[in-house]
């Protein structure tokens, strides 16, 4: 896997890390890497919740989540355009919100942090990695921002009824380190992908 420029940030990973209590990794791995990022249209969707807005456009005021979106009328926009009512958009639930997110990301080289199939379906179309949460708290374990335990902890969700709200992946072996081992090798390319 080529080294990822960027990672892109889907509005329900927000909402799952929310959930999680781990809202602020985003921040932090954002400041510490300078690769995440994040679309207007994805800021706009926060923006509905009075508790997720602020604190994310407060991220992004500061610089430490930086803002990256199409202008109007650029080839990017015009690609999204394009991608809306075909066969392709039927993979999303917000067709524009998150082909948008898509189709940066492939314009640079990058990647999306989603947990969504949708998302993830209509990513491997285009031929642009996804990340979801297990590789998120593997590249934060990597960077050192927490620890094995501390994710362990944070992800102990995923293993309760309260799995699909807090965005546990369809591969969980028991729990986050477990799923880990799972993935081996790709997970390793990820990360070495993320430089990390």
């Amino acid at each position: 896997m080529n080294p990822l420029s960027v990672v892109l940030v889907d509005t329900m990973t927000f909402a799952y890390l929310q959930a999680l209590g781990q809202l602020e990794l985003v921040r932090r791995v954002s400041v510490d890497t300078r690769r995440l990022g994040l679309t207007k249209s994805v800021l706009r969707e926060l923006q509905r919740s009075c508790r997720l807005g602020p604190l994310v456009q407060s991220y992004c005021d500061r610089g430490e989540l930086p803002l990256i979106s199409p202008c109007a009328e650029d080839d990017l926009a015009l690609t999204v355009s394009g991608v809306l009512g075909t066969p392709r958009s039927n993979a999303v639930r917000r067709n524009r919100v998150d082909s948008e997110l898509i189709e940066l990301a492939a314009s640079r080289e990058g990647a999306v942090l989603s947990s969504e199939r949708g998302i993830q379906e209509l990513a491997a179309q285009r031929h642009v990695p996804t990340v979801d949460l297990v590789g998120f708290f593997a590249w934060a374990v990597r960077l050192g921002l927490v620890s094995d335990a501390e994710a362990g902890a944070a992800t102990a969700p995923w293993a309760t009824a309260h799995a699909g709200a807090t965005g546990a992946p369809p591969d969980l072996r028991g729990n986050l380190a477990g799923t880990m081992r799972q993935r081996g090798d790709r997970l390793a390319q990820l990360l070495s992908a993320l430089g990390a």
